[in-house]
């Protein structure tokens, strides 16, 4: 499990540099991966409706516009975009020296709301997943542009 190998290591005492380095690339190569998978899987329902056009009655009589499935590929691909926005804005912290755990969703958390919402299936559970995972990264990312820009003003190595 992804969110055990670091205390793994850390107990083999196999860590290194880079083990970390290439720990945090598998990880955001590993939320692609699932998101852009979901993603796919809502745009080739769609394009299955634009191929079958019998299939819209179908969806619209479940209350399922073909739109719909549009709007949740899109809100997966923001989820993906703010998931990367999260890490990028910690890296680039740490890059100029500071420390930056601040923020409402890191990795884990995401994780476990992608997982539950699977466990549902492709219902409702998922696209309302995705939309929380959109509004909590980026709240998370802002945050950290704040905290990043605060230190920085404060350190007077800011704008």
């Amino acid at each position: 499990c992804d969110l055990l190998d670091g205390e793994v290591a850390r107990r083999a005492g196999g860590v290194s540099r880079f083990g970390a380095f290439l720990d945090s690339t598998l990880d955001r190569l590993g939320e692609a991966i699932v998101l852009v998978g979901i993603a796919g899987y809502y745009v080739s329902t769609l394009v299955e409706l634009a191929l079958d056009p019998s299939l819209v009655a179908a969806q619209v009589s479940r209350g399922l516009e073909p739109r719909t499935w549009a709007v949740v590929a899109l809100t997966a691909v923001l989820a993906l975009v703010g998931s990367f926005m999260v890490s990028y804005t910690r890296a680039r912290a740490g890059a100029l020296g500071i420390e930056c755990r601040v923020g409402w969703f890191e990795r884990p958390e995401r994780l476990i709301v992608i997982i539950v919402a699977g466990m549902f299936g492709v219902g409702p559970v998922m696209p309302a997943a995705l939309l929380i995972l959109v509004l909590v990264t980026f709240a998370t990312a802002a945050q950290r542009v704040v905290h990043v820009w605060r230190n920085t003003r404060a350190a007077g190595r800011g704008l």
